[in-house]
């Protein structure tokens, strides 16, 4: 089984890094990025301008784009997106779910608010039944920005559970999704835990995972919760 050359040098000095050559004595790559100018006004640049701390070998983006990649110094430059994916990235729990959202190619957006979800009820997050497309409020701190969309993408991935299974009720979907917001929020520093509104209910869920869980599922009004 043969594979494609990656980061070798051709003969002419440029490097092959499967989707566009890059120019090491410039610094930049020679073809135009993959996603346009979604990945920012340098369609050619390279590692955000700073190829000693950063790499770019797929000229991609977990969140944009026809193909994407876990690494992020290749998306857009924006203050609601990024600053999440950065602190999602910072932590193995939080790589872990920009790797999902990479493969599936989740749909994700930011909004001015609280989006709507199902039954015109507002939320702070929410994901579509049936596109599986993520919104949250682009107006909360980034934590809470980071972990809602761990909290939605759980919601996407509990779907093909009960696609395969028929074994998870509404109650558990949620209590799923809790879980694993509540859990990022927990790896986290101290002092950037404490910028997310929900840091007393991760607290309480660390100390009593049920009992938080049970609480906050009734609390929705949500059916069947365990």
């Amino acid at each position: 089984m043969g594979s494609l050359l990656s980061e070798a040098t051709d003969g002419s000095g440029m490097q092959y890094k499967r989707n566009r050559y890059y120019d090491p004595a410039s610094g930049r790559f020679t073809q135009v990025d993959p996603i346009g100018l979604a990945g920012g006004l340098n369609a050619y640049g390279f590692g955000g301008g700073d190829q000693v701390n950063y790499s770019d070998a797929f000229g991609l983006c977990p969140y944009v784009g026809d193909k994407r990649d876990t690494n992020l110094s290749d998306c857009p430059q924006d203050k609601a997106m990024l600053p999440a994916f950065k602190l999602l990235s910072s932590n193995a729990l939080g790589r872990a779910f920009i790797q999902q959202i990479a493969t599936r190619h989740l749909d994700i957006a930011p909004h001015d608010g609280e989006p709507t979800c199902g039954g015109g009820i507002s939320a702070p997050a929410c994901t579509n039944a049936l596109s599986f497309k993520i919104e949250f409020n682009s107006r909360m701190s980034v934590a809470d920005r980071a972990g809602a969309i761990v909290h939605e993408t759980m919601h996407v991935l509990n779907a093909g559970t009960r696609l395969r299974y028929s074994q998870l009720s509404t109650g558990m979907d949620e209590e799923w999704a809790e879980a694993a917001g509540y859990t990022f929020l927990n790896s986290l520093p101290e002092g950037v835990r404490r910028t997310s509104q929900y840091s007393g209910a991760a607290a309480a869920y660390r100390n009593n995972p049920q009992a938080e869980l049970r609480r906050g599922c009734q609390s929705e009004g949500i059916p069947n919760c365990p």
